[in-house]
């Protein structure tokens, strides 16, 4: 028996691995959507200043983020820049590659253990 998720809109890790595969046709119109973002990176930088703003207690887990106080600190900030490109370069690979959730989760708790990895997979 799986644990449920009390949160809206949250995910655990128990409900991903309960997600049934996707279609060819949902894959296809994932990579569709994709490749419709025209700016991947400023999505990324957006997506970053967002959850720091919303999840305040998670900017310490970055280091360069932990005094960025404001949206135009962390619009000028280089290294949430490279990050947050970081982030969609991955996501981009992911998509292109992806054939059902299992295999994203084996990519990811692979990539935890083994992080110098990536480059191998995602090149």
């Amino acid at each position: 028996m799986g644990t449920t998720n009390s949160k809206p809109n949250e995910s655990t890790l128990e409900d991903v691995r309960n997600l049934e595969p996707l279609s060819h046709k949902e894959i296809e119109s994932l990579r569709t959507s994709w490749n419709a973002i025209k700016n991947h990176e400023q999505v990324g930088i957006s997506t970053m200043i967002r959850i720091f703003q919303v999840h305040k207690e998670i900017k310490n887990k970055w280091i360069f983020a932990t005094n960025l106080e404001t949206e135009a600190e962390m619009l000028s900030n280089s290294q949430l820049r490279y990050h947050a490109k970081k982030i969609v370069d991955v996501l981009g690979k992911i998509v292109q590659k992806v054939i059902n959730c299992s295999d994203i989760e084996k990519l990811i708790t692979f990539w935890t253990i083994f992080p110098s990895t990536s480059t191998i997979f995602f090149a």
